[in-house]
C-alpha cells in the first residue's frame, strides 16, 4: 500500500495559517494588556509606590472616576494615561470621560459647572 504525501503547497499553506493564528492570538493578548516600559531615569511614567499601596488597600471596593473635559483638552490625554495605568493595578477601577458641551445632562446630573472637573466615587464616598 502506497503512502499518500501532502503536496508541498498544502504544507506551506497549513504552516502559514498556523503562524497567522498564533500571531493573531499574541496580538489579542497584547492588545488587552496595558503594560509599558518606563526607561526614564526619574520614572516619570510609572506610578509611585504610595499610589500602588493605596490602590492595593482599596481593592475590595469599586472605584469610579468621572472626568469632565473638552474633547481637545491636552490635560484629558494625560489624565487618561494615568487612569489606564491605575485600572491595570485595581480590578474594580472604572473611568469615564464626558464632554460637558456634548453631554450636558451628565454635567447637570453631577453638578459640574467647569471643565477639568474629576469626580471619584469609592463606596459611599464622593470626592471632586
Amino acid at each position: 500500500m502506497k503512502k499518500k504525501y501532502w503536496p508541498k503547497q498544502i504544507n506551506i499553506l497549513a504552516g502559514s495559517l498556523i503562524l497567522l493564528a498564533i500571531l493573531a492570538l499574541v496580538y489579542r493578548i497584547a492588545d488587552r494588556s496595558n503594560h509599558r516600559l518606563d526607561l526614564t531615569r526619574e520614572k516619570l511614567y510609572s506610578m509611585a509606590p504610595e499610589n500602588l499601596e493605596v490602590l492595593r488597600r482599596m481593592d475590595r471596593n469599586s472605584i469610579m472616576v468621572r472626568a469632565f473635559f473638552g474633547e481637545g483638552d491636552p490635560a484629558r490625554r494625560d489624565l487618561e494615561i494615568l487612569l489606564k495605568e491605575m485600572a491595570t493595578h485595581h480590578s474594580h477601577f472604572r473611568y469615564q470621560f464626558y464632554d460637558p458641551d456634548r453631554r450636558p445632562s451628565e454635567a447637570h446630573r453631577f453638578r459640574v459647572d467647569n471643565y477639568q472637573t474629576v469626580i471619584v466615587e469609592y463606596g459611599n464616598h464622593q470626592e471632586r
